[in-house]
């Protein structure tokens, strides 16, 4: 049985490098790069869930023959093609899905049996669940985890797919190391700017 792996936003024929703040000096290098990360990252027997935005707009989708493994589409924002067209490339479409696995425990002890967790795949942090671990993707490089989400956009891991086990252990840490110095977002500093930036425009908050 091949890995699990996860990303998003790759933006495939987007060229607002500047505005994605993406260090590429042209589409043919910045395509050539994720390309070859992908591909070197995950397996032919592997799969892979695209949290969405995998390529710009209206743009062909043919490129996605290039890349390695069986793929699943969450649908972001910017996946503008129709269903069919997207399962020429992609095993399933779907707005979310809840995936269940195994959470081995990272202790190495044997007497502790795998945890069954749910993980709620979904292209926007907005939209999570409560109760049960997401993963997103739209914010690109904004910020990589919050207590209960984690954002598996290109552009926080290097420009390729992230492992299931790398999110396992990212979720490990969340919840049994990292203390509250980790979470500036509830520290006066910021909770005094609750009102900066622009409202939302995915969710009632």
């Amino acid at each position: 049985m091949g890995k699990i792996f996860f990303t998003s936003d790759q933006h495939f024929f987007d060229n607002r490098f500047e505005i994605l703040f993406r260090d590429f000096k042209s589409q043919e290098q910045y395509t050539k790069t994720i390309i070859e990360n992908w591909n070197n990252t995950v397996g032919k027997f592997d799969t892979v869930y695209c949290l969405g935005d995998i390529v710009y707009g209206n743009n062909p989708l043919n490129i996605i023959s290039n890349l390695h493994g069986v793929k699943h589409l969450i649908k972001g924002n910017h996946d503008k093609h129709e269903d069919d067209e997207y399962l020429k490339y992609f095993k399933t479409v779907k707005d979310n899905i809840i995936l269940k696995t195994s959470k081995i425990p990272l202790d190495n002890n044997e007497s502790h049996q795998p945890e069954i967790v749910k993980l709620y795949l979904n292209h926007y942090p907005v939209m999570g669940e409560v109760y049960m671990w997401n993963l997103c993707g739209h914010i690109h490089g904004s910020w990589r985890h919050q207590k209960n989400i984690i954002n598996v956009s290109v552009d926080c891991w290097n420009f390729k797919p992230v492992s299931l086990g790398t999110i396992m252990r990212l979720m490990d840490a969340i919840e049994n190391y990292y203390d509250e110095d980790v979470w500036a977002a509830y520290n006066q500093m910021n909770t005094e700017y609750m009102d900066r930036g622009k409202k939302g425009s995915y969710s009632d908050g």
